[in-house]
């Protein structure tokens, strides 16, 4: 998995995503939002052997940022549960 805030002046998620795409997995989910809590946590897109997840209004530290969101998506890729 990799993951990354949508407001990282460090990490551009955009950056990430295109990291994402050329490793050349096949996409096996387009992109879509998640739910955490109530509101929008971000976005995610599966591949073969990765998962690429946006946490919306994190920077570069997502746990310090979002705790909530970063526990949520941990807990989905760890334990094979949707996102």
């Amino acid at each position: 998995m990799i993951y990354s805030g949508d407001v990282d002046m460090a990490c551009n998620f955009l950056m990430g995503q295109r990291f994402s795409r050329k490793l050349g997995y096949k996409e096996t989910k387009n992109k879509k939002h998640y739910i955490v809590d109530g509101q929008i946590g971000g976005y995610h897109t599966a591949y073969e052997n990765l998962h690429f997840v946006t946490v919306r209004g994190a920077g570069h530290m997502v746990p310090t940022d979002k705790p909530s969101v970063a526990y949520h998506i941990i807990d989905a890729f760890l334990f094979n549960k949707n996102f």
